[in-house]
């Protein structure tokens, strides 16, 4: 697995290096062929190190992602083809104007999200914020910071938001409402326009979108909490009960630097019911993987046929469909059952060979020739040569057993050809 999860990691970092030099339909090649190396590791089993590393390079896939789609150009409206550049640069452009009247921004935020979709049109404004203190020229006058206000609550609550358009948004909101006298200057000139609602419904969008997002984990995270940790790693009615665990967490790890502080006290208390229930599956990995190391020494160790029956029991009950049919331990199971098989075969032989020894031993000369002629098939010549050479010690008891088999096995091979 550990090959696997590098050679993920490598098609990440070659796919961000051909983003880098334009090549982007390479880049999104390979972050595929990662996504699909990635995606088999939802129902592989492991313990929290390697968990980790893979959540680590989900979090990485994404933001390349993330960042692909945000390469691809913009597809102009029709009825925009003669003006229809909207991005980052004429924004500034537009925005440095003086005098700018309420209606020339809400036509020109409509353009955005025309060409470029709501999000795309937040992400430009909330970075051009982010450098222009008390928003510039629009935050010289109550009616277009307004419009620029309700705008962002109308496109924040139209589409979902980048995790770091989301972030940025609200650290733009704690700049402006920590202004000042600039803050108050504005509200002051036109208290009818109530700038501060305004604010706080923006505010409020932006919450009700980490609400959501809150409360679908939470939901998620009360269903694993309902199961066992047998259930969530082997899963139950056609369900990936383990997928769903790694997904909330990667996707919790994801969020933990865009959640506000405001939902800190509840993203901290998932976070620590979501680790609980990891706790509680790494407990039930720790003790599979016990019983399956035990269940290979015992199998190396088995003495007797009876014993591995025993074992294969054991291995039924104990361990999950999916530990039962690891290669390692089907070979474990067949090179016992060979042992055991050569082993019983090994004392058949010799029984049977003590047995002819004895009935050997027991007659001499005349006896002998007549015993290798009834019973062992031996033509008279050929035994009485055996027993001339039993008498005169040529051949001792195991000697003349051997020859005899011998024998036998020529006979046999003889006949089948």
């Amino acid at each position: 697995m550990d090959v696997e999860i590098h050679s993920a990691h490598t098609l990440i970092v070659i796919a961000g290096a051909e983003r880098a030099l334009g090549r982007r339909d390479d880049a999104e090649r390979d972050a595929r062929a990662a996504e699909r190396s990635l995606g088999q590791f939802f129902a592989q089993r492991f313990g929290a190190d390697s968990r980790e590393r893979v959540n680590r390079l989900r979090v990485r896939l994404k933001s390349l992602q993330r960042a692909l789609k945000e390469d691809i150009p913009a597809s102009p409206s029709k009825s925009l083809a003669a003006d229809s550049s909207a991005g980052p640069a004429e924004w500034s452009t537009f925005v440095s104007r003086k005098n700018l009247s309420s209606r020339e921004l809400k036509a020109y935020l409509a353009k955005i999200r025309r060409s470029g979709g709501s999000a795309e049109c937040v992400g430009i404004v909330v970075e051009w914020a982010l450098s222009t203190p008390r928003a510039g020229n629009i935050g010289r006058s109550p009616e277009t910071f307004a419009v620029l206000v309700e705008e962002l609550a109308s496109l924040t609550l139209a589409d979902p938001l980048p995790l770091d358009t989301h972030r940025k948004l609200f650290q733009v909101l704690h700049e402006w409402q920590q202004g000042g006298p600039w803050w108050q200057r504005l509200i002051n000139l036109n208290r009818k326009l109530s700038l501060v609602e305004k604010l706080q419904h923006l505010k409020r969008a932006l919450e009700a979108k980490t609400q959501h997002l809150l409360d679908s984990i939470e939901r998620q995270v009360a269903r694993l909490e309902s199961l066992d940790s047998a259930t969530i790693l082997d899963g139950g009615g056609g369900q990936d009960f383990e997928g769903l665990l790694l997904r909330l967490e990667s996707e919790l790890c994801e969020h933990e630097t865009a959640t506000p502080s405001v939902f800190s006290p509840r993203f901290n208390s998932l976070q620590n019911r979501l680790a609980s229930i990891i706790g509680g599956v790494d407990q039930e990995l720790r003790r599979r993987n016990e019983v399956y190391e035990l269940l290979l020494e015992a199998l190396a160790r088995a003495s007797d046929r009876s014993t591995l029956a025993d074992l294969q029991i054991a291995a039924k009950q104990r361990l999950p469909a999916v530990m039962q049919t690891r290669p390692e331990l089907q070979r474990a199971f067949r090179d016992a059952d060979d042992r055991l098989l050569l082993a019983e075969l090994e004392r058949l032989e010799t029984q049977e060979r003590s047995a002819h020894r004895a009935k050997l031993n027991s007659v001499r000369g005349v006896g002998l020739a007549n015993l290798l002629f009834r019973e062992y098939g031996i033509d008279p010549p050929t035994a009485r040569k055996l027993v001339i050479d039993r008498n005169q010690g040529n051949i001792d008891l195991d000697g003349l057993l051997d020859e005899i088999f011998e024998i036998q096995r020529h006979k046999l091979a003889k006949r089948q050809t």
